[in-house]
């Protein structure tokens, strides 16, 4: 039986969202702002966590494996830790070939070969079981099939996992019934790029899946939403056959922007309210920060660009010029920078309070100003 993807719009939408009004908001802005400001106050409520006094290593894969994305299930005898895995080496020349188009070369160096499964009695006590290969089922996951998140559904396991190929990021299903052996849905990909999100360069990854009373499964996922944004994404679905888009729930803040600010949401429900929890991209001010502004005249090229600080030295590492879609991170270098120091002695300084970068903008790549 094949798949559908409808808007929340839609007649069908209605109807399959029907008997679960605890989807709607229930808390007024100021009420939600208060909650989720008392949240962060509990996440960071220290400068700087000891993070070896609170944590307890248990599992390392066999090399060259790596684990990232990982779940933790327990079947009812013993528990399963299950994650995306390969060898973190090929990760640039898979890069090269991904951003050329390359796809059969880059699914020969994927970094991502499969998902890895452990289990043991208790946490402390994993061991490697193997590694989960799955065949690509066409054009739509001929580069990677990863990024597991296993769910129950009418007595068996079923499991999202995150595919690359023609078209971007999908999500595949696969059942099982015992967190063992598994078999691919035949109508892969369950779903793929959101309607709200740029096409071609949306996305559909990191989901994570809760169960509402009613038998309403939601599903979030990690998407691109237009303007260099990143954004939780919602879905929603009984049958895992037709899926109601409810749109972005959340989308990072402006200074992120063009910078992949979020990764791996995970949402939990306690005490009647839902709670987001995702990895932040953007490390402390002190190691590293990117900060993307608009070009206040877009009808004028951008040729240089000085900054001033007014409080406190800055390093400046480097200028990326172009679309408010692009990530700067992984743009090829187009041509040289020119830093010019407004004082020759300031060279033999270890900071530069002020400097003035000539970009030149204009006849070499003809892209506009952010």
């Amino acid at each position: 039986m094949s798949r559908a993807l409808i808007r929340h719009d839609a007649p069908e939408a209605a109807e399959l969202l029907a008997d679960d009004p605890d989807l709607q908001p229930t808390l007024a802005p100021g009420e939600f702002d208060e909650r989720f400001l008392a949240l962060h106050r509990q996440l960071f409520r220290t400068d700087e966590p000891e993070f070896h006094e609170v944590t307890t290593h248990v599992f390392r894969p066999p090399a060259p494996y790596h684990v990232a994305d990982h779940q933790f299930l327990w079947d009812g005898s013993r528990w399963h830790l299950l994650y995306v895995t390969g060898d973190i080496s090929r990760i640039d020349a898979y890069r090269r070939h991904m951003e050329a188009g390359r796809l059969d070369e880059a699914a020969a160096q994927s970094p991502e070969i499969g998902i890895g499964h452990a289990r043991g009695d208790s946490l402390g006590a994993l061991a490697f079981h193997r590694n989960l290969l799955l065949p690509p089922q066409g054009a739509f996951d001929k580069v990677t099939r990863g990024v597991p998140y296993c769910f129950r559904y009418r007595g068996r396991w079923g499991m999202l996992y995150e595919v690359r190929g023609e078209g971007g990021d999908h999500q595949s299903l696969a059942w099982s019934d015992d967190v063992e052996d598994w078999t691919q849905d035949a109508d892969n990909p369950a779903f793929g790029l959101p309607s709200w999100g740029p096409n071609p360069g949306g996305a559909a990854q990191d989901v994570c899946v809760l169960r509402r009373p009613g038998g309403l499964y939601l599903i979030f996922f990690k998407s691109r939403a237009g303007e260099g944004q990143v954004a939780v994404g919602l879905n929603a679905t009984r049958d895992f056959r037709t899926f109601v888009e409810l749109g972005p729930v959340f989308r990072t803040p402006p200074i992120l922007r063009g910078t992949i600010g979020l990764e791996s949401p995970c949402v939990v429900e306690r005490d009647g309210m839902g709670r987001a929890l995702t990895d932040v991209g953007t490390p402390p001010l002190p190691a590293f920060s990117l900060f993307p502004w608009r070009n206040p005249r877009p009808d004028v090229v951008i040729a240089a660009v000085e900054v001033r600080p007014t409080d406190r030295a800055v390093v400046l590492c480097g200028l990326c010029l172009g679309t408010v879609d692009e990530d700067p991170l992984r743009a090829d270098a187009r041509r040289a920078v020119v830093v010019e120091l407004p004082q020759p002695e300031d060279a033999e300084r270890p900071f530069a309070v002020e400097v003035s970068v000539d970009v030149d903008n204009n006849r070499e790549t003809g892209l506009p100003g952010l």
